[in-house]
């Protein structure tokens, strides 16, 4: 018996529509599970509008961040990289990450078959964490039962 039925009943709707490729291991979940199962008075305009904002906050902390980070890779000739977190409520983050000078391979010639390196001055990445820190004990309970079910179908074997 679960002690969060709410989870049980969420994740035996989402269940059905979870399509994985079994040759590759890659899927997604199908259908708009998360939209049609908001909490009351959630609408889908606010979880738009909350995106969109998201998608703000990101753009405006990442040319700020980048600003300060070339600001400070002028004085420290030294610095490679800088890593700046930015809180967005409860645990949920907003990092930024703005390399000096980044190099990957670019794409290959058809002609020669050779990869160029391709070299690239304040490559920036922004990421948005977000933490079911309110829920972590439904998480927990979760992967435990996803753990039991594995143990089960491996005869109790790792």
């Amino acid at each position: 018996m679960s002690k969060y039925p709410h989870v049980v009943e969420l994740a035996n709707a989402i269940k059905p529509s979870v399509k994985i490729d079994p040759e590759t291991g890659i899927g997604e979940v199908t259908g708009k599970h998360y939209i049609e199962h908001l909490p009351d008075g959630i609408t889908e305009d606010t979880v738009t509008r909350l995106n969109e904002y998201d998608a703000t906050f990101a753009a405006a902390v990442t040319r700020a961040v980048g600003e300060v980070s070339v600001d400070l890779c002028a004085v420290n000739k030294d610095l490679a990289k800088t890593t700046v977190t930015c809180p967005m409520g409860g645990q949920d983050k907003l990092k930024t990450v703005f390399n000096r000078t980044t190099t990957r391979p670019g794409e290959r010639d058809e002609k020669t078959g050779e990869r160029p390196t391709i070299t690239t001055h304040a490559d920036m990445v922004t990421s948005i964490d977000k933490h079911a820190d309110h829920h972590v004990g439904a998480l927990r309970e979760s992967k435990e039962f996803v753990k039991s079910c594995w143990q089960k179908q491996n005869n109790n074997s790792n």
